[in-house]
């Protein structure tokens, strides 16, 4: 295979003229909006257009001749395909923001939560625990580390705060989840993309209004009251009983 022969061209529109295009999604739903549209050469030189659904974020396009494979990111959609084969060969993720290449090759995707990364080798995707709240700015990838601030809803004295992410041995040092989590020790994960109270927590957290509040158990509240109400009610019986035989006595006098 020749490595430096064109394999694709990304095109600013669908083609007027020539083969129909063809669909590209995830689900394999034919749509018929423009997307993001990219023309690939066959082996053979014969061409065919591609229209890839697209989903919110970044456009790029990778290309592995050696493994006669193309990397589509078509605004945030990733799809792995062959140029011989009018069809995806795996779908990776729904919201890339941000990409990187590794000096291994894999690539590094970063959504609004996390990393993955993808291997060219076994078409296998790695992903990371959760890092942000809810996006990431001011990334940068150098010496294989990515860096940058990752933004936290629930600290309204440090909205930003830094992370770093070791692509070699996948090791995350800070992010505001992580921090987050550090500082609320009744959280913890519920998937990647949800939280929960722990058990047995005596805090409750509100995260429409991001507070955090006491609780107590029912058994912590009977234990707590200091009112016995057993001998409250017999009083009130005694005391109800009391004002009944007053009433009827008082009566009786009258109608005498």
């Amino acid at each position: 295979m020749d490595n430096n022969k064109k394999r694709y061209e990304i095109l600013d529109s669908l083609p007027s003229y020539g083969p129909m295009y063809i669909s590209i999604s995830e689900s394999g739903i034919p749509f018929y909006s423009e997307g993001f549209v990219v023309r690939f050469i066959k082996d053979d030189d014969t061409e065919w257009v591609a229209n890839f659904e697209a989903g919110w974020g970044l456009d790029r396009v990778f290309d592995y001749p050696e493994k006669n494979l193309i990397v589509v990111i078509a605004s945030g959609n990733g799809y792995v395909m062959n140029p011989n084969l009018e069809k995806p060969i795996k779908f990776i993720n729904s919201m890339v923001k941000e990409a990187f290449q590794a000096e291994s090759g894999d690539l590094i995707f970063i959504d609004d939560t996390g990393i993955e990364i993808f291997n060219p080798e076994n078409l296998d995707v790695w992903t990371s625990e959760r890092i942000s709240w809810d996006g990431f700015k001011e990334l940068r990838f150098e010496n294989e580390i990515i860096t940058g601030k990752s933004f936290d809803p629930t600290n309204s004295i440090k909205e930003w705060s830094e992370f770093s992410f070791n692509v070699k041995n996948k090791e995350i040092i800070g992010g505001s989840f992580r921090d987050s989590l550090k500082r609320n020790s009744h959280l913890e994960m519920k998937n990647r993309n949800e939280v929960k109270t722990k058990k047995n927590s005596d805090k409750q957290y509100d995260f429409e209004n991001n507070i955090t509040h006491e609780t107590i158990d029912d058994n912590e509240i009977e234990q707590k009251d200091p009112t016995n109400w057993k001998a409250w009610y017999w009083g009130l019986m005694i005391f109800l009983g009391v004002q009944i035989a007053l009433y009827f006595y008082i009566t009786n006098l009258y109608t005498v």
